[in-house]
């Protein structure tokens, strides 16, 4: 799954960035692959299929918000942009979310969700405004939380992901 959530990268972004709907890729390793684009409302919805299984993704600002057990939105922020995928033997999603509230306010929401979740963080960083947290549970999904200023409070992105 992991080869597949990376092969499933490059396909997605050229055909995000063109009209094609659907097409065939070389995988780098003497392998095929083929991958899926269409639309379903305001959601964009790729399948990329190679030697390794078959990876879904969804991706939209109204795309319904799915996060673990122990996770859930920061309250009162909107959602730029919500990415769920999953495959073989993984799942996860990715948020783009906006706050009136600072950065270390949304980072420190994270981090306790994530202690009382059991997740360990395994990395703290800040670089100048910007702050970001990662952490794993005893069962592998990771988490990565990253916020900075934006207009009028905080940018933010929240990923979590298992068996990836």
């Amino acid at each position: 799954m992991k080869k597949l959530a990376l092969v499933t990268l490059a396909p997605l972004a050229l055909a995000a960035c063109g009209s094609e709907k659907s097409g065939t890729f070389d995988d780098g390793e003497g392998g095929e692959g083929s991958y899926t684009v269409d639309q379903d409302g305001d959601a964009t919805v790729a399948t990329v299929t190679n030697g390794d299984g078959t990876a879904t993704l969804k991706s939209g600002p109204n795309v319904k918000v799915q996060l673990p057990e122990g996770f859930t939105l920061y309250p009162g922020a909107t959602v730029a942009n919500n990415t769920s995928f999953g495959g073989d033997g993984g799942q996860g999603a990715l948020i783009n979310m906006t706050s009136t509230d600072d950065p270390a306010k949304l980072v420190e929401f994270y981090r306790k969700q994530a202690g009382a979740a059991g997740y360990e963080i395994t990395m703290d960083a800040r670089m100048g405004d910007q702050q970001a947290i990662v952490g794993e549970n005893k069962a592998g999904t990771k988490f990565t939380f990253n916020a900075s200023p934006g207009e009028g409070g905080s940018q933010a992105q929240l990923m979590v992901a298992e068996g990836l």
